[in-house]
């Protein structure tokens, strides 16, 4: 069994993967982000009294993807945690990371993380880009369950490099849209049932191209649990991918998203989800969510537990607030925790 989390931290991205192997929990965390002063990661982290972490993944540079990790690394050498990776998509250059954003802020924080990520591989921590179109292998978690990264290929990396960029803006402040292009789409997938998870950070939608010859979605494997682009951006979302897509009725996707000035999720995002049968999670009922012209039964049924929800059930309001959370058995059955 394998369990995911999307963690509830605002505007941003903070996932936990987590599995056995040998009998022994293990655990993988792909970006973290501070939220309202406080840092969900490092705090399941002490909560759970976590030894040992097998990786770290940085999906992009962007600090509503990063600026938690520098803390959570610092914990970790100061408590003799030990990580063992740290993957993440820019080489080892400060310029590089710092040609991502846009703020002094994310520029100071930015070089922060990099100093500490040199530091602790003097404690065994091995840091390495990410390039998915090399001859790396995948990721192997368990018996089972193996881990690829999809994207960004060399092909991303040139487009990032020359400071590539296409309309709309939708980028938080203090960071920069090109960016987008290193950000990883990664696939979890099983050896023993036809399901996989597809996360996909913020990545741009001309990453997400559909073959229907060569696509690593064709023949019999099928999507379990998707991660919507760049929380729910219009820019970010190609509906052919979603539509063409191998997958069930009510596949659960998720949003992770926090208040924002951008109408994330845009309400296109949030209609043509419904119209290809996926069933929405989100880390927070923001953007438009909150009208959700789906059908009128939909938006009257959110308006009365607005109204009502002190003594009315919130089921909707769960799958619209918080941290969301998946177990998948070794059969590829999802259950919602």
């Amino acid at each position: 069994m394998i369990r995911i989390t999307f963690k509830n931290v605002g505007q941003g991205d903070s996932i936990i993967l987590e599995w056995k192997k040998s009998r022994k929990k293990k655990i993988g965390i792909i970006d973290c982000k501070k939220n309202l002063g406080s840092n969900p990661i490092l705090d399941y982290i002490k909560e759970k009294e976590i030894k040992e972490i097998s990786f770290l993944i940085l999906s992009h540079p962007h600090l509503d993807h990063f600026s938690g990790f520098a803390e959570l690394i610092e914990h970790c050498i100061k408590n003799k945690v030990k990580i063992k990776y740290f993957l993440h998509t820019a080489n080892n250059t400060p310029s590089y990371w710092k040609a991502a954003v846009d703020s002094k802020e994310a520029e100071t924080e930015i070089l922060r993380l990099f100093n500490i990520i040199r530091d602790a591989n003097s404690t065994g921590m091995k840091s390495h880009p990410i390039q998915a179109d090399t001859i790396n292998p995948d990721i192997n978690l368990d018996d089972e369950y193996f881990l690829k990264f999809i994207a960004p290929t060399s092909i991303h990396l040139y487009n990032y490099a020359r400071n590539f960029d296409t309309p709309p803006f939708e980028e938080e402040t203090g960071n920069k849209p090109n960016a987008n292009w290193l950000a990883t789409v990664i696939k979890i997938y099983s050896k023993k049932h036809d399901g996989y998870i597809l996360l996909t950070s913020d990545a741009k939608k001309e990453t997400m191209f559909y073959d229907k010859k060569k696509d690593h979605n064709n023949s019999k494997s099928k999507l379990i649990i998707g991660q919507c682009p760049h929380h729910g951006a219009e820019g970010n979302f190609k509906n052919s991918f979603w539509k063409l897509i191998n997958h069930e009725k009510n596949t659960p996707i998720v949003i992770s998203v926090g208040t924002n000035i951008y109408g994330h999720p845009a309400e296109r995002v949030i209609t043509d989800l419904h119209k290809n049968n996926y069933e929405i999670y989100s880390t927070n009922k923001v953007g438009s969510l909150y009208s959700l012209k789906i059908t009128p039964v939909a938006k009257e049924t959110i308006i009365h537990l607005d109204t009502f929800g002190s003594i009315v059930p919130s089921l909707i309001k769960d799958k619209y607030n918080g941290d969301k959370i998946f177990d998948i058995d070794s059969l590829g059955k999802v259950t919602v925790c």
